[in-house]
């Protein structure tokens, strides 16, 4: 439990790092059509995505069936022999966050929380959440009070499986 609270402040962590940037993903409408492009935004209900061929687009949230990223820079995990399933962990959760337009307008206040950015900016945290030493980041006091935070229980209570 309180270990996939950790992966869900490391995921927020990363997705605010490039705020949605870099990622190729392909997104799945309700209506079976597919969008492809780089989300660069979810606010207001509406993700907003650069296609190649039709510029920038802004889709519903409640249009969106589901969404796959190729990759969003996000913290790569050394899997040890203590935990070999938190990168699996980790890509789950993801997925659920980014097909969840609750949980995404979670990560987007999150992001935008002065603590929040106070702790992202620490050059320890950065360094701990882009090498995957979740033990660092647990003993750092600046990401520990983001674990600890209200929003991140809520997110993960919405992307629950």
């Amino acid at each position: 439990m309180f270990k996939r609270i950790v992966v869900c402040c490391l995921l927020v962590l990363g997705i605010s790092a490039v705020a949605y940037c870099a990622a190729s993903s392909r997104v799945e409408l309700l209506d079976g059509s597919v969008i492809n492009g780089e989300i660069v935004s979810f606010e207001n209900g509406y993700y907003t995505i650069n296609t190649g061929s039709f510029g920038q687009v802004k889709i519903d949230a409640g249009k969106v069936r589901r969404i796959e990223t190729s990759a969003i820079g996000l913290p790569q995990v050394s899997t040890g022999s203590s935990d070999a399933n938190i990168k699996s962990q980790m890509d789950s959760v993801r997925q659920d966050m980014l097909n969840n337009p609750e949980a995404m307008k979670i990560v987007n206040e999150l992001i935008s929380d002065p603590k929040f950015q106070e702790m992202a900016k620490d050059p320890a945290v950065a360094n701990a959440a882009s090498s995957g030493n979740i033990q660092s980041l647990m003993s750092n006091e600046k990401f520990m009070g983001i674990v600890n935070n209200p929003k991140i229980k809520e997110l993960q209570e919405k992307i629950k499986k």
